[in-house]
């Protein structure tokens, strides 16, 4: 019997120290088939060399599941505690088990600030200064940590959907050069390579709006534009407070001390982030003024009263056109005309949608009729300021960016 097995009873007071389960789910992990297949295979073959075992909630209650490989559905689950060999040549017994086999509790919420704490916290201590580690070894350890934390930063960007800049381990970089100024060199490298990361996400942010994927397919209404150039906005401004942080501040200082050529072509960066913003409230300004009188169009149930909305907002639309420089450009303002273009097509099909199931085909036949007259005079407005917009293209001879 498992139970009985030493092997196993030292497993169970691990999970029972960490997940600290009920007696009952204990018992129901042994019993299934498949959780103590996984068991037995970690301890008896000398091939598997992990074993998950995963709580899909942090209630003492919750069933817990063993498993030998990482599942696909890892995310999902609560707590996870993985027992791995870390000595691949000895049969499980035990004796070896404290020495043989480590045990991490792993969060899947927060696998990125995981790994970001362990890696600075835990292994670039031990590892960069260790003195019975050699120079070469421990600079080697300095830059490929850091090169990970810099990767967790760049995940953490993605999930968080906001600009982190990855800051260099301080405490450690402070100890070497306290305490090992001949690897002054090597503090350097660390910083410029910081820089450099720094550096390629921000023109990565600011050249975000050139690229296709900047209006998304979800972007069919005003509102989403809003959004769209207010989320922007924050990321831009997120990335000032970043760079006025003492953090960011002090690697700049450590960097001008040392007269280190990257530093003069970041030293501009921020006022492009500056434009940036600027840029980007303009065109929220103008996104904005469309706002009330899609508004007014949705949520009014009188048909005169929608289509006399119609020359207000196409109006709107025209000096957006005339004055921005933005949706000047033609792909800008095709793009924005479209969205306007599903605003008033999506409360045409409401009016239908509203009275398409009703018995009195009056009723029905009088919807779709206010919705074609919707479209119709949506059309025929659009057609009256693209005559206007023509004649003062060849008045002043604006030029049509493309």
């Amino acid at each position: 019997m498992m139970e009985k097995d030493s092997r196993y009873q030292w497993l169970e007071s691990r999970l029972i120290a960490t997940l600290e389960p009920k007696r009952d789910a204990l018992i129901q992990l042994i019993q299934n088939d498949d959780n103590r297949l996984s068991i037995e295979q970690f301890l008896e073959n000398e091939d598997i060399t992990h074993l998950y075992v995963l709580s899909q909630s942090s209630s003492s209650s919750s069933n817990l599941l063993a498993l030998n490989s990482i599942p696909i559905d890892f995310n999902s689950y609560q707590r996870v505690v993985l027992f791995i060999k870390t000595n691949l040549t000895n049969k499980l017994t035990r004796e070896n088990l404290d020495k043989d086999v480590s045990l991490i509790e792993l969060y899947p919420g927060e696998t990125v600030h995981y790994i970001d704490i362990i890696s600075r916290d835990v292994y670039l201590p031990l590892l960069c200064c260790n003195i019975l580690v050699s120079d070469v070894e421990k600079d080697r350890y300095l830059d490929l940590f850091h090169r990970l934390l810099n990767q967790t930063a760049a995940t953490h960007t993605i999930q968080a959907e906001s600009v982190v800049l990855p800051l260099p381990a301080f405490n450690i970089l402070a100890h070497i050069s306290q305490q090992e100024p001949e690897r002054q060199q090597s503090i350097l490298s660390i910083l410029e390579n910081t820089l450099t990361n720094w550096s390629k996400q921000i023109k990565q942010l600011l050249q975000e709006e050139l690229k296709p994927s900047f209006y998304g397919r979800e972007q069919n209404s005003i509102k989403d534009q809003v959004q769209l150039w207010t989320s922007r906005i924050n990321k831009l401004n997120n990335l000032i407070v970043q760079l006025d942080s003492p953090f960011v501040q002090d690697v700049l200082k450590n960097l001008a001390r040392n007269r280190s050529p990257y530093l003069s072509s970041f030293m501009d960066i921020k006022l492009e982030i500056t434009r940036a913003v600027t840029h980007a409230e303009r065109n929220l300004s103008f996104v904005s003024t469309l706002s009330p009188w899609i508004f007014q169009i949705n949520n009014s149930n009188n048909l005169n009263e929608i289509l006399s909305y119609l020359p207000s907002l196409m109006h709107t639309l025209f000096l957006i056109w005339q004055h921005s420089h933005y949706y000047h450009q033609k792909d800008k303002f095709c793009q924005l005309l479209e969205v306007v273009s599903s605003e008033i097509v999506l409360r045409a099909k409401q009016i239908i949608a509203n009275n398409i199931s009703s018995k009195s085909t009056n009723t029905s036949s009088m919807s779709l009729k206010d919705a074609l007259s919707i479209c119709a005079m949506f059309r025929g407005t659009y057609l009256d300021y693209k005559e206007k917009a023509d004649a003062l293209n060849s008045k002043y001879m604006i030029p049509e960016k493309k």
